[in-house]
């Protein structure tokens, strides 16, 4: 007691003595000095507020005094739009430990201040319909004749020709007498709507082919660009897939001499529309033994006049030095241009390719949004062009995804002499995008808070860390605080959600997509010979819900293995399921199924929740079909309590009934965490609720795992440029499933590439359908899976190795034992043990792709590892393996 009496007045005294931020303010500048070395200073022109313009920690510049980071409000949809992007101060002042910066909010309703910030472009079908002047419809036809002088060429389009075969080969049985004919006939009829929506594509394409196909496009490249001129009369806000509008890049919009110039056309007319205040507050971490300086910032708003938005947006742009080339980039995402980590290259002071989170798909610039997984192959084509890449960007499927659902929740930036990362302490409905594209001198980044529609919100504070070294750091150094920072806000937003954090283990997966009675029992024989490989987790695509591939009698929904027509297992699929079950429960592995957020229209499912729109997703207001795979697959409301009240009878039903120890969530960055609640009015987001509800499940047993990016669960697929060869580093709690083909299977290279995966806490699953063994894809993967479970319960504090030469985990007891992964031969270290981890076998010198325990009375210290100043946090933690769920019937 008296100890901690002591501590207490420690504490208390130490924050008496403790400096508070001040605020100084002069015509030009609003300078706030936070008490942990961060000075943060705020542009301003004639009493207008730009926003942050420089930030500066112990010397070190964190961003370009070119640009500056500001909010901006928007209400999109309703018929008398509003944005408020002009704020006029009102005042600055020191509350507490907390610096507030209020603002009036200046609100513009016309084209030119939506065009000031968003992305527009043109409406080809208003203008279609509205603006035909006679002059466009003698172009128009001309193109349509054209389009007949066209036919010949399309078959030299391999995509199309393969459609046109396959409408031939069906009309073909239909004319035979095939008893399926009805059936067949429509198939057909979706395939021609497909090709009806892919023939310009295909038109264009093949125009490129020959002389004679370019003069025969010739009206329609005529036609088409007059439309294009013509539809600018009826421009309108740019949008991705999913109905989020895109914003133009912040590198361009945020600049001093923009705002300058916005501010001179509007403020004047600009109507006051309520308050922002700007909330500021200095931030101490101590993050694996290293002392992070930094701050928060959170907005809150009050709208006038009974408006409301959904959302705040802010846009600026970061760099290190106050430059970007050379700076270091690295985002843990789902997809995008560039790799996970990207060094920014010089080309004349500016950038010189091309690195965004973004989800764009390779191969579709300049083109309709294209779903996964039917991606055009993008080899050969060069995103150091700007043009091409910026086409990818406003061509982007999801322009802005989910953090911790496509987009990285933790933002990082290194250079040798510093480090800046942002991140939140709550999961949260919060999207982002980081970009730089060829041209730029700055790094954009754009952030969005959503809630349901409202007249007044705060923030989810958004927390900015850096890191000065005493001495540069090496990028070994660089890449394990990442790793630590990861971590650190993993568990953060874990312990806050109330989520259960599952760890990946050896794992294989099935993609199965008919036959599901005979495929999903073959799983369940083959488990005892997996166990003794020692995979302990499989994965399965799908696991014989009912769907519009293998209906129920009676059934008559559905058109595909993913219309999923009830949530209930197909009757013939039903005890091979339950074997699986047991199976799994006798031999310690966890099944887990795939769910996506979507269903089939008029299914039983459908019918059981109510066809009505308030029980289903819609992004914008005026939708009559949901966004993502219309008109036949209605999105998931987790708002709607009918919805989620049948929704959760069936979960429960099959878990209790048939059994699952694990989720992945098909489409988990858009059908989950890109979908809004507008069928209500609200505009309501559903990340957070989704996060709630899967953390709940996490409690109860049930592993989460995401196709795309999930934070702070499992990861199944990061599909970026550099995923195979420099990545390892940023893969942690990422179960890679490939399912098609594995990087190199059967080689060496595929058991290297294994290694070097789980030695960062990851495991690549290959596929294992149609009888094929995992050893065809992955030579050892026996013995590296038991290496890995062996080593599992001491891979608590990761260190990548000087020359990444391996790593080295630590324990949470202290760092006299631990695991290595060399990724060389090299001799073991003096004053260290090393015994290879399954047999005990004393080693003097390792063999690469090994794994070895290890043990001496200071690894790091033995390893060359540089420590913090201050004492790792994490020691003295614990920690035990979770435990899955199994009905008692099975065990």
């Amino acid at each position: 007691m008296k100890a901690l009496t002591t501590l207490l007045a420690a504490l208390a005294l130490a924050s008496v003595l403790r400096a508070a931020p001040t605020v100084e303010q002069s015509a030009a500048a609003l300078k706030v000095n936070l008490d942990n070395g961060v000075t943060l200073n705020f542009a301003l022109v004639d009493g207008y507020l730009l926003g942050l313009n420089t930030a500066v920690a112990s010397g070190v510049a964190l961003k370009s005094p070119d640009t500056v980071v500001r909010p901006v409000l928007a209400e999109e949809f309703v018929p008398d739009r509003r944005i408020w992007d002009i704020l006029k101060l009102k005042e600055a002042k020191v509350v507490g430990d907390a610096v507030e910066i209020t603002a009036e909010l200046l609100g513009s309703t016309g084209d030119d201040a939506f065009k000031s910030f968003f992305v527009f472009t043109g409406d080809r079908g208003r203008t279609l319909k509205e603006g035909m002047t006679p002059e466009l419809k003698v172009l128009e036809a001309k193109a349509r004749a054209a389009e007949s002088a066209m036919e010949p060429f399309l078959p030299l389009h391999e995509r199309y020709a393969k459609w046109l075969a396959d409408q031939q080969k069906d009309q073909a049985k239909i004319d035979a007498g095939n008893p399926a004919a009805e059936k067949i006939r429509k198939g057909m009829d979706v395939r021609a709507k497909r090709m009806a929506d892919f023939k310009t594509e295909a038109l264009e394409d093949v125009a490129g082919r020959s002389t004679d196909a370019a003069k025969a496009h010739a009206p329609i490249s005529e036609f088409n660009k007059a439309v294009d001129l013509a539809s600018l009369n009826f421009a309108k806000i740019h949008r991705d897939f999913y109905e989020f509008a895109i914003n133009r890049l912040p590198s361009e919009i945020c600049t001093i001499p923009y705002l300058k110039a916005q501010i001179a056309k509007r403020a004047a007319t600009a109507k006051p529309g309520g308050t922002l205040t700007w909330r500021l507050k200095p931030e101490s971490r101590t993050v694996a033994g290293w002392p992070y300086k930094g701050w928060s910032s959170q907005y809150e708003f009050s709208l006038a006049d009974g408006r409301k938005v959904n959302n705040v947006r802010q846009v600026g742009t970061w760099e290190i030095g106050g430059k970007a080339v050379g700076a270091t980039l690295v985002s843990a995402r789902y997809r995008g241009i560039g790799g996970i980590e990207h060094t920014v290259a010089d080309n004349g002071g500016k950038s010189k390719a091309t690195f965004t989170t973004t989800e764009i798909m390779p191969g579709a610039a300049g083109k309709g949004p294209v779903i996964s997984p039917a991606a055009p192959d993008a080899s050969g084509k060069d995103f150091t062009d700007p043009g091409y890449a910026l086409k990818h960007r406003t061509g982007a499927w999801i322009a802005q995804p989910a953090r911790g659902a496509g987009s990285a929740f933790v933002d990082f930036q290194y250079r040798p002499e510093a480090i800046l990362a942002s991140s939140f302490d709550r999961m949260d409905n919060l999207r982002a995008v980081t970009e730089i594209f060829p041209g730029d001198a700055t790094v954009s980044q754009t952030d969005s808070w959503w809630f349901a529609n409202t007249s007044s919100a705060k923030t989810e504070p958004q927390i900015f860390l850096t890191l000065i070294p005493e001495k540069a750091f090496a990028k070994n150094e660089s890449r394990t605080r990442w790793q630590e920072l990861d971590q650190h806000f993993r568990e953060r937003v874990a312990t806050e959600l109330g989520y259960v954090l599952f760890e990946p283990r050896p794992a294989v997966g099935m993609n199965i997509d008919n036959s599901w009675s005979k495929n999903i029992q073959s799983i369940a024989d083959r488990i005892p010979g997996w166990a003794d490989m020692g995979i302990k987790d499989v994965y399965v695509h799908h696991p014989g819900w009912q769907n519009g591939r293998e209906k129920e009698p009676g059934q008559t929904m559905g058109a595909g293995d993913c219309a999923i027509n009830d949530w209930l297992p197909l009757s013939n699929t039903a005890e091979p399921w339950k074997n699986v079950t047991r199976a799994a429960a006798q031999h310690g592995l966890a099944y887990h199924v795939w769910l996506t957020g979507m269903n089939f229209k008029g299914a039983p499912f459908f019918e059981a929740v109510g066809g009505e729109k308030k029980n289903w997703a819609f992004n914008r207001p005026d939708a009559t079909e949901p966004s993502g795979y219309p008109p036949n697959l209605w999105n998931f409301n987790i708002h709607s309590p009918q919805f989620m009240k049948v929704f959760l009878d069936r979960m429960d039903k099959v878990r209790n009934d048939y059994g699952y120890q694990g989720i992945w969530y098909d489409s988990f960055q858009n059908l989950f965490n890109s979908t809004l609640d507008w069928a209500n009015g609200t505009g309501a987001p559903m990340s957070r609720p989704w996060w709630e509800q899967i953390a709940k499940w996490s409690r109860e047993g049930i592993v989460m795992t995401s196709e795309s990016h999930g934070f702070p669960g499992l990861s199944c697929s990061i599909e970026v440029d550099n995923a195979l060869d420099d990545a390892w580093w940023f893969m942690p709690f990422t179960a890679r499933w490939y399912r098609t083909d594995f990087p190199n299977p059967g080689t060496p290279h595929a058991d290297e590439f294994t290694f070097r995966m789980m030695a960062n806490k990851a495991w690549p699953s290959p596929q294992v359908g149609n009888g094929k063994k995992p050893e065809e894809s992955i030579p050892s993967i026996s013995r590296l899976a038991k290496e890995y479970n062996a080593a599992l319960p001491a891979m608590r504090r990761s260190f990548i190795l000087p020359e990444m030469g391996g790593v080295l985990w630590l324990g949470f007891k202290d760092n006299k034992e631990g695991v290595w992964f060399p990724f060389s031969n090299q001799p073991v270290p003096a004053g260290v043990k090393a015994a290879t981890i399954l047999d005990n076998a004393a080693a003097n010198s390792v063999e690469a792709s090994k794994t070895y325990k290890v043990s001496g009375d200071d690894l790091l210290a033995a390893f060359k590892v540089r420590t913090g100043p201050e004492k790792d946090e994490r020691l003295g933690k614990s920690w035990e393996q979770p435990k899955y769920s199994y009905p008692g019937w099975a065990k």
